[in-house]
């Protein structure tokens, strides 16, 4: 019976070892494909992060310029208002003109803030879709 016992405890003790192995491979698969997988979804929030910034980045230096080119027309029309304006039309005499210049300095003012408007409508719709 002894004999048995030893040979069985013998059996027991490889299946242990084989067993503890196995657990140690898997454990160790285990850590692989996490980090694998951690690997993964870090370059691909990266990937989608520099997507979405370059996207932004492109949609801001638009708006930037249409801005700046709107900026410099209303500067122009400003510049050209002012030229118009003399001292002639501070005259009594002369307040027909200065009521036409007064005007165009107010139909000038309406179209710049319906352009404006226009354009910030534009920039937040193509945000949006």
């Amino acid at each position: 019976m002894e004999i048995v016992i030893k040979k069985c405890s013998s059996y027991n003790e490889q299946c242990e070892k084989s067993w503890f192995l196995q657990v140690k491979d898997f454990v160790q698969q285990v850590k692989t494909l996490k980090r694998q997988c951690n690997d993964y979804l870090k370059n691909k929030i990266e990937e989608i992060y520099t997507k979405y910034c370059n996207e932004i980045n492109q949609t801001v230096c638009s708006y930037h310029s249409k801005v700046k080119a709107h900026q410099n027309m209303s500067k122009t029309e400003r510049i050209f208002i002012n030229k118009c304006l003399l001292p002639l039309h501070g005259h009594p005499k002369n307040k027909k003109m200065l009521n036409q210049l007064v005007e165009s300095a107010k139909v000038l003012a309406l179209k710049q803030v319906s352009e404006r408007k226009k354009m910030f409508i534009s920039f937040t719709v193509s945000q949006a879709l």
